[in-house]
């Protein structure tokens, strides 16, 4: 095995405290029809009262809230609008940690994404070596019984439940499983500094556990190091002084009296920055703004729906020190800026995955001029205005599924959403404003039919059902007999769910047993909503109870049997 020996000498590095990002959050306020193809416009007033910034929002099509905390630092705080204006106007001349160093050594951004996956595939590869299989439930659970106590049962369970990796795919991530502790070392950013004579080797050697921070991909950041390496490997292997000599441009200068001594680093200043990744890889870094030092909400309006940012944040500081004048080798006082390491970086996907809510002010009504059954609804309440399709559904009962009749298109996007419904040709009408109003020529004075409406927004995302109502014609009152079978909101698969009356069999009749058994094997154990509240269906323990109603037809008795479920699932 081939090994080489290089001189080096000691790094110099300059630690600063760093801003905080508390959370990144995607807000979509109403439709514009290039949304997912330029970016929003940034208000034009910047007047910060809270009232102005209200009603900037309220008139933004969509923007990407930022919380961040202040550095704690005991470094004095600047609150002088002319220090922003300084780093604005000097941006290019703001130094990082890598810059503090000697000209041989640079610094590295990592920060640790894939620790959950790995952690997955640890506790899969465990329940592998002893035999168990089954549903990640299942799999948290006898895990959990063969460790015991050793293990915190409700943290495994949570660490198993990495649906993606057993190819699942979600609409909405409403539940961020990877939260609290191991959320947090996820999210922290390490910088690390090292010679350039063995800084792609130490970026290789972490490649496998750990990626690199918000600036840049892990096969960009190779790329970039490679020459760097080559280069100072090449070098002849002595140490120079010019190795301990750092040039700064400062922002201002002037002479050093005697006897002087001027030492200070003042916060002035907060940059945001938010990176893109392309569909084709490719990425996009910008600096968006300059903030005062204790800011501790930012908006970016400029977003398109659709697309993937990252977002962190430096500190900026004014550090005040001696140097020596390069041009007259004089000793000055010199101001120079230095940001602080990037803050732990959100990535934020700009997507509206919320379906809409169905049509409202659904009503039949017949039309003695026509003869026909008139259907009529409203838009849902809604300030979205991205609602973009509305379709109209009829069956003959409750035991049939919903034929879609028409469905009618105004959508007006520039671009046009992915759908995954296959609508014939012949039951769709295009349309350059909404319709809302449908005429059922199928209806006669002898029919009976279930009808309902729904509607698409501009994504593809489809409604629930709206009121389920049946129509009938009543020939010797000559009338319209209107009929409420399930109120509004009933998903697609499930029509029936809200039927008025009770659809399943609770009665069981046998003859000539003596014993039974009662076996309970729920497919779910516990159903929530789109905000992941339980909507209580599912009761255990004592928290609610079920009875077995026992009759002798015979006899004309009666015996009631009440039962408890018991949720094995806790450790005893």
């Amino acid at each position: 095995m081939k090994s080489s020996t290089y001189t080096s000498n000691m790094l110099a590095s300059i630690k600063l405290a760093k801003s905080s990002l508390i959370n990144a959050k995607f807000i979509y306020g109403f439709f514009t029809r290039d949304e997912t193809l330029v970016e929003g416009l940034r208000p034009i007033n910047k007047n910060n009262s809270p009232d102005r910034i209200l009603s900037q929002l309220k008139k933004s099509p969509r923007y990407v809230t930022i919380s961040m905390s202040p550095p704690i630092t005991n470094a004095k705080k600047s609150t002088l609008l002319s220090d922003i204006k300084l780093v604005r106007e000097n941006i290019n001349i703001v130094y990082s940690a890598e810059d503090v160093g000697n000209t041989s050594a640079t610094t590295i951004l990592v920060q640790d994404t894939g620790l959950l996956d790995r952690v997955y595939r640890t506790i899969k590869r465990s329940a592998d070596l002893r035999g168990i299989t089954g549903n990640l439930t299942d799999v948290s659970l006898k895990l959990g019984d063969v460790f015991g106590k050793a293990i915190d049962r409700a943290l495994l369970q949570e660490l198993t439940s990495r649906f993606s990796e057993a190819g699942a795919n979600f609409i909405s991530d409403s539940t961020r499983i990877g939260t609290g502790k191991f959320g947090q070392v996820r999210s922290t950013i390490t910088s690390y500094t090292a010679s350039d004579k063995f800084v792609l080797d130490l970026i290789k050697s972490g490649e496998a556990t750990c990626s690199p921070g918000p600036v840049s991909s892990i096969a960009l950041l190779s790329d970039n190091l490679a020459p760097i390496q080559e280069s100072a490997r090449s070098e002849v292997q002595a140490i120079s002084s010019n190795d301990y000599i750092t040039i700064f441009e400062p922002v201002h200068m002037r002479e050093s009296t005697d006897k002087e001594f001027v030492d200070g680093t003042e916060l002035i200043a907060t940059l945001i920055y938010r990176k893109e990744t392309l569909s084709s890889g490719n990425e996009i870094t910008r600096l968006l703004d300059v903030l005062a030092p204790d800011s501790t909400t930012y908006n970016d309006h400029e977003v398109k729906l659709g697309a993937t940012y990252d977002y962190w944040a430096h500190s900026v500081y004014r550090i005040t020190t001696h140097s020596i004048s390069v041009n007259t080798g004089q000793v000055v006082v010199a101001k120079v800026l230095f940001q602080s390491e990037a803050s732990q970086a959100y990535t934020v996907r700009t997507a509206d995955d919320v379906p809409p809510p169905p049509p409202t002010d659904f009503g039949l009504r017949w039309d003695y001029m026509t003869k026909k059954l008139i259907l009529s609804w409203t838009f849902p309440p809604t300030s979205q205005r991205d609602i973009k399709y509305f379709q109209i559904f009829r069956r003959s009962s409750i035991n049939e599924p919903f034929t879609m009749l028409m469905e009618y298109d105004f959508n007006d996007s520039l671009a046009l959403p992915i759908r995954y419904e296959n609508i014939l040709p012949g039951n769709t009408q295009k349309q350059s404003s909404p319709m809302t109003m449908y005429f059922d020529t199928d209806f006669k004075k002898d029919s009976d039919y279930i009808y309902t409406v729904a509607c698409v927004d501009a994504r593809g995302f489809v409604s629930n059902y709206s009121q389920q109502l049946r129509a009938t014609f009543d020939i010797i009152r000559n009338k319209l007999v209107i009929e409420l079978i399930s109120p509004g909101n009933a998903p697609r698969p499930y029509p029936n769910v809200f039927l008025r009356g009770d659809i399943f069999l609770d009665s069981i009749v046998v003859k000539g047993k003596r014993r039974f058994k009662v076996y309970f094997d729920p497919e779910y154990l516990k159903l929530v909503d789109r905000t992941n509240n339980n909507m209580g269906l599912f009761h255990i323990e004592n928290e609610g109870r079920y009875n077995i109603s026992i009759i002798d037809v015979d006899r004309a008795e009666n015996l009631n049997i009440p039962l408890t479920i018991k949720d094995l699932r806790k450790p005893a």
